[in-house]
This record gives C-alpha cells, sequence and structure tokens, in this order.
C-alpha cells in the first residue's frame, strides 16, 4: 500500500475517531478548525506554489457567506441554487482581484491584496440595506436532509469533513500535475518559464481563481456554521489568523494548512481556559508567524529553501514527499486537541453557572468594562448561595466580534455547562447570540445589546432582556422635542449603520405624533474625523440633532461649534451622543443638552443613590456607573431570581420565571418584561448639568412605563418594516403616519 494511501486512511480514521470520543464543544471547535484549514489551503496555493501572500481570501470567504445569507436567509432561496450561486460569486470577484493583481509581485501583491480586502470590508459595514452592517444578517440555517438536522455540529462535521478532505484530495493531485508543477516552476524561475513558451501571466490567473474557489467553499461552510453573517470574517484580523494558519503548519506543504489551522484553533481554545489574557499569547505565536513570513516575503539571503535549478517542468515534484511524517505530525496535532479538549471542569449539581459575555478587549471594551462591573457588585450583593446553590459566575471576552461570541457561547453550554447566559451588550453580538439560543435553549438575558428583533420578529421563548430598544427612548424624546421645546424642522447627522437607523425611526414616530414637520437626513461612515463637507452646507432648521456617539460624536461636537452653528441651531443629542465618559472632553460647552436614555447618572432615587454608592465603593467614585453597568447589575439579579423563584436549574422553569420578572427596586427605575421579553420601563428626557463639580445627564421629565413599541399596537408595529437608513419617511405629511 502507498504511503500517500496511508495518509489519507490516517487522516478518515483519525476524523471518525475524533467524532465518536469528543464532546459537543470540540466537534463544534474542530469544524471551525476545518473551516480555517480550507481558508489556509485557499491562501497556500498562491503561497506555496507561487510564492504570493494574499490577504484577501478571507475576503473572498466572506463574499461567499454574504451571497448565502442575502440569498438563504433573506430572500428564501432554495440550497441547490444559494450555494452554488455562494461560490461562483467568490470565484467571479477572484476574477476581478486576479486582473487586478496577477501582474504585481512580492510586496505589491500583498499590498494590494490587503487593499482590495479592506475596500469590501468597508463596503460590507457601509451597504447596510444590503449587508446589514455592523450588525449583519442572522437567520443562516441548513436544512434537515433525509432526517438528519445538519445544523447539529456532529451532522455539520461529517459533512463538512468529508468536503474538506475531498478538496484536500484534489489539491494534492493538482500539486503533482503539470499545472501545478508550471506554477512551481514559475516561483523558481519565471524568466525561464516563460522563454519555455508557458503562459506565465495565465498560469498565475488561473491559480488565483482557483484559490477563490476553495475560499468560496469556506465562506459557505463558516456562514452555516456560525449561523449569522456580518464584516467581522472579512476582517484584517482573520486574514492574519489564515496567514498564520497556514505559516504555522507549512504552506509549502499539502497538509500543512490543516495542521496550522488546528494548532491555531487549539491555542485560542486552550490558553483560554486558563487565563483572560490568552490574546497575548496568540498574539505572540502571530507575531513570530508574521515576522517568518516577512522574511521569505522580502528574501532575505538564507531564507528561501535550496533546491536544484529547474531545468525540466516534468522533474520537477510538489512539496508533499515525507507523508510519514506529515501523518505523525498531524497526529500530535489531534493529540494536544484531544488534551485540551478534554479539560473540562468537573460539573457539581448543587451550583448555579451563570456565564456573562461582553467585550473586555477591544475597541468596545468600555461598555463590557461596565457590565463586568455592575455584575460584579450583584455578586457580592447576592453572596456565594442562591436557592440552596453555589452560586458561580463566570466572564467570557466576546472581543465585541460575532464569530468570537458564538464560539464563546458553545464553550458556555457544550464544555463549561453553564445554566444561564448574561450578554451580550453590542448590537451585532447580540444578534450572534440570539440565533446561538434560538438552538440551544439556554436561558439568556441580553443586557444592553438593542437591536429590535431580539425581543421582535426574530424573538425566542428562551431569551428576554434587561436593556433596551434602540427605538425605545426616542419614542419620548421625538414627542418632547415637539411638544416642549416646540421644534417643528429638525436636521439630523448620523452614523451609518443598524443602531442609528433605530434610534431615529423612534424619534421619527414620536416627533410627527406630537406635531413634527419633517427630520432631515444626513448619514456619514463611522470613524468620520473631518465634518466639515457636513456642517458647511448644512440645511437651516429649528435644531440639529446628532445621532451617534464615541469619537465620532465628540469629533462633531467640537466642529460643530468651531463653525458657530450652536448659534443658529441646538444642539440635541442621539442617547448616547451626551454619554458621561464624553463629558470631561465636550466641557462646560456640553452644559445645557438634552438626550433620552431609559437611565440618568443623575437620578436621585433612593434606590439609584443605594447603587451609585455600593458601585463607587467597591470600584472607586473616579468611575461613574452608566447603563451598561446597571443593565448587567440587572440582568444578573434577573437570572438569579429566576431561579429563586422556579426554585430549580430546569431551564423551562427559569424561561418562564424570566418572562414574569417584575422589578420594582431597579436602580433606573421599576420595570416590567412584555410578552415579548422586553423591559417596560421609564424614559427620562435628560440635560447635562454640572452636580457636585461633576457634568451629569440629570432628568427633567419622566415617561412613565415606555413599551419597545411606544404607544403603537405590537403587532401592527413588527407588520412594518424595520427601521432602515431612508424609512421611516423624513415627511410628517406621509401616509404612514397618518395609519
Amino acid at each position: 500500500m502507498k504511503r500517500e494511501t496511508l495518509v489519507i486512511l490516517g487522516v478518515v480514521a483519525g476524523l471518525l475517531v475524533w467524532l465518536l470520543i469528543a464532546g459537543d464543544y470540540a466537534v463544534s471547535r474542530t469544524n471551525r478548525a476545518m473551516i480555517y484549514a480550507l481558508m489556509a489551503l485557499s491562501f497556500s496555493v498562491l503561497a506555496g506554489r507561487l510564492g504570493w501572500f494574499s490577504l484577501c481570501q478571507t475576503t473572498l470567504a466572506g463574499v461567499s457567506g454574504y451571497v448565502v445569507a442575502i440569498l438563504g436567509a433573506q430572500h428564501g432561496l432554495p440550497y441547490a441554487v444559494v450555494i452554488p450561486a455562494a461560490i461562483l460569486t467568490s470565484v467571479l470577484f477572484a476574477v476581478v482581484f486576479g486582473v487586478l493583481t496577477v501582474r504585481a509581485r512580492a510586496v505589491s501583491f500583498l499590498m494590494l491584496t490587503l487593499a482590495l480586502g479592506q475596500m469590501v470590508w468597508a463596503l460590507s459595514f457601509q451597504w447596510v440595506g444590503l449587508t446589514g452592517g455592523y450588525n449583519g444578517i442572522s437567520g443562516v440555517r441548513l436544512p434537515m436532509v433525509l432526517g438528519f438536522n445538519l445544523n447539529d455540529p456532529r451532522v455539520f462535521y461529517v459533512l463538512l469533513a468529508t468536503c474538506t478532505v475531498l478538496i484536500f484530495l484534489a489539491v494534492h493531485r493538482f500539486y503533482n500535475s503539470r499545472f501545478g508543477l508550471l506554477l512551481l516552476g514559475i516561483q523558481e524561475n519565471e524568466q525561464r518559464m516563460r522563454a519555455l513558451g508557458h503562459p506565465v501571466y495565465l498560469a498565475r490567473f488561473a491559480a488565483f481563481v482557483l484559490a477563490g474557489a476553495i475560499a468560496g467553499v469556506a465562506g459557505v461552510f463558516l456562514v452555516y456554521d456560525m449561523g449569522i453573517m456580518s464584516p467581522s470574517p472579512l476582517s484584517l484580523n482573520q486574514a492574519v489568523l489564515v496567514l498564520t494558519a497556514a505559516v504555522l503548519g507549512g504552506y509549502r506543504t499539502v497538509w500543512g494548512p490543516a495542521l496550522g489551522a488546528g494548532i491555531l484553533i487549539t491555542l485560542q481554545t486552550g490558553v483560554a481556559q486558563y487565563t483572560d489574557r490568552h490574546m497575548m499569547v496568540v498574539g505572540a505565536v502571530l507575531a513570530l508567524c508574521i515576522l517568518r513570513a516577512l522574511r521569505v516575503l522580502v528574501e532575505i539571503p538564507g531564507s528561501r529553501p535550496q533546491g536544484h535549478d529547474i531545468v525540466h517542468i516534468t522533474t520537477i515534484r510538489s512539496g508533499g514527499g515525507r507523508p510519514m511524517k506529515t501523518l505523525k505530525t498531524i497526529a500530535i496535532g489531534s493529540a494536544s486537541a484531544l488534551a485540551v479538549a478534554a479539560t473540562v471542569n468537573a460539573q457539581a449539581d448543587d451550583t448555579l453557572r451563570v456565564g456573562v459575555i461582553g467585550p473586555t478587549s477591544g475597541v468596545f471594551s468600555f461598555f463590557g468594562e461596565q457590565q463586568r462591573m455592575g455584575v460584579e457588585l450583584a455578586i457580592e450583593e447576592l453572596g456565594d448561595e442562591v436557592a440552596g446553590y453555589n452560586l458561580e459566575v463566570e466572564f467570557y471576552d466576546s472581543q465585541g466580534d460575532a464569530e468570537v461570541t458564538v464560539d464563546q457561547l458553545r464553550a458556555m453550554d457544550s464544555r463549561d455547562d453553564v445554566d444561564i447566559v448574561v450578554g451580550p451588550v453590542l448590537g451585532g453580538t447580540g444578534l450572534a447570540g440570539l440565533e446561538w439560543a434560538s438552538g440551544s435553549g439556554v436561558p439568556t438575558v441580553i443586557s444592553y445589546s438593542a437591536p429590535e428583533d431580539i425581543t421582535m420578529r426574530d424573538r425566542v421563548e428562551n431569551v428576554v432582556r434587561a436593556g433596551w430598544t434602540g427605538a425605545q427612548p426616542m419614542f419620548a424624546f421625538g414627542e418632547y422635542v415637539a411638544e416642549e421645546l416646540g421644534h417643528e424642522d429638525i436636521v439630523m447627522v448620523g452614523q451609518d449603520y443598524a443602531f442609528p437607523y433605530d434610534q431615529l425611526g423612534g424619534f421619527m414616530r414620536g416627533f410627527c405624533a406630537a406635531g413634527g414637520n419633517s427630520v432631515e437626513r444626513i448619514w456619514h461612515p463611522t470613524d468620520t474625523a473631518d465634518y466639515s463637507s457636513i456642517l458647511a452646507t448644512l440645511p437651516q432648521g429649528d435644531a440639529v440633532l446628532y445621532n451617534g456617539a464615541g469619537s465620532d460624536g465628540l469629533a462633531f461636537f467640537e466642529q460643530y461649534r468651531d463653525f458657530g452653528m450652536h448659534e443658529r441651531m441646538p444642539l440635541l443629542g442621539g442617547s448616547n451622543f451626551y454619554a458621561v465618559g464624553d463629558l470631561p472632553e465636550m466641557g462646560e460647552a456640553a452644559k445645557g443638552g438634552v438626550s433620552a436614555l431609559q437611565y440618568a447618572e443623575g437620578l436621585e432615587t433612593d434606590n439609584f443613590i443605594a447603587f451609585r454608592d455600593a458601585f463607587w465603593e467597591m470600584h472607586g467614585e473616579d468611575t461613574m456607573p452608566l447603563a451598561p453597568a446597571e443593565h448587567g447589575y440587572v440582568a444578573l439579579k434577573m437570572a438569579v431570581g429566576a431561579v429563586d423563584e422556579s426554585g430549580s436549574l430546569d431551564r423551562d422553569a427559569i424561561i418562564s420565571a424570566l418572562r414574569d420578572t417584575e422589578m420594582e427596586d431597579a436602580p433606573r427605575g421599576p420595570f416590567h418584561l412584555d410578552e415579548y421579553g422586553n423591559p417596560v420601563q421609564n424614559i427620562y428626557i435628560n440635560e447635562v448639568k454640572e452636580v457636585d463639580g461633576r457634568l451629569k445627564n440629570v432628568p427633567i421629565k419622566t415617561y412613565e412605563e415606555v413599551s419597545q413599541f411606544g404607544p403603537y399596537d405590537a403587532e401592527e408595529y413588527m407588520a412594518s418594516e424595520p427601521y432602515s437608513r431612508d424609512f421611516p419617511p423624513s415627511d410628517c405629511s406621509d401616509d404612514f403616519y397618518q395609519q
């Protein structure tokens, strides 16, 4: 029997044995490793055969994933149409990219693929009507086939493993074909291959398209594995991870990408179990791999492997000439993965385990840290035991990424046996969490994440919310602006993504119902630093509403005043615009700024003061508890209260108790959940004032018991189309507002 056949049989046998002995979480991580292996293989076809390092292979995979989500989840086309269309679209993008890059060399090729990839990544954020922007497109599911649920991780594993092995075998054959050897010859001596009459550029182009097709297959599996498609798989971070997997395993061999992907996923999974600083370890490995890759790329003397000068193409053989050594290496890697996956905490039946997920690293870590601090205060108040159960709370870092969120949630359920989930915090991760929860059945209390459909059109029985929807506080704010401030025409400048759309939708409904006339829309991309072109042509109105927050909001606030616009029109804020964290930078000029939220740092109720003082005692008076902290605090108390009420860890009993939540003593004010699982609560019109030497949002008017549907009938509200950059209409005389 040939050694090559032994390698294949060994791989197949290993995959079958792993399916039989591994737990559900280990199987799901293996699925992710195989998907990364396909993307790394796509990279290696170019890097190993041509010496090209491409940073757009994840982009091609992402394009395929978006086609699946758009055609399948949004338009309901059959899978027999969706999947081929997705792969074909990836191939078409590869054709376009190939035309633009095929004549480039080394660093130029890398930079071109980086630029093309980032262009598509940015487009996925900005073309919200097609891609869903940051929130992405959820509800991507596989069908039942012959009684088998392809969404089950083990059934999915069989399908994915079969396709992965077949693709790797096909690439192995390709590497040893005349065309594969031609590519290797082009890498070693392009001029000689051209002199021998070989079509060098056409061969490169064909290789790029082939790699794009492999990436397209990987993208199809990725979106079905995640259940949601967002911009994160197209990011530079993902491209670097794929490069790392290829370099780590050996991109010059056929099986190297599989080995590298397995090691990378094992490293991510294993280290995360033992330290919150796991990204530092993974980052160190990434840095070493990138340095190695760059050493080859710039051709430092001694970096290229020594080999014979190529004269006759028929004498070349691929780099996979040591199959037994490869098999042994893969076996070692698999054994290490098994060791990590088997490291599961021993679970006791008398423990209530709560998993709290939010971004504690990355650009959104502020929100995750606020949630964490609120949860820690709730833990201290609740004590170590609840309803006869020991309380155990574990924190998980979502990194603000939908893919990471799904992986962490799977770890909670399959590896750590968590009973209840608290979080996520952000919009896109909240939708990813909803998609996961719909399949897992784990009781979930969403804390701060605000997309409407979490508790509306896409609601599921086991998910409730402790926080809000984006539109909820803006119903009241629109009414206040029209009735109390007397404004009739508003100019809205806002960040161009889903959350500000929801905010404006709620504002428009309240504003128009209260006698407003119109709202002029001006959207801008996120991470905008210069607003001069917007401010120079700003239409006249009674007031300007800035619908956004963060660094964009600060830049707009400062430039608005620099242009003297505040003397013409007062500046109103979306719910997060006058956030306490930004007020010190806004300074005295922020005084008088008005916004609306279900929370206010300037509340003077006994419950809020007790919460604030306890928070300061634990975390220091320099840190003001904001809405994410209060919502995390409340979410944990809701979760624990449901167990206390039900008297058991039975999921159905916990879910039933959660849905009956009424909290009269919440720091923000009393609330209860509506039949869809969202709080009916106070909304505060807040004004920025200086209190005890500190700028705060102080309530100046309270709207009590505001629902996520405002004053509208729930079913009629949900029958309307979701808010978008152009909906609802800007003119209050439109028939939409007369219903």
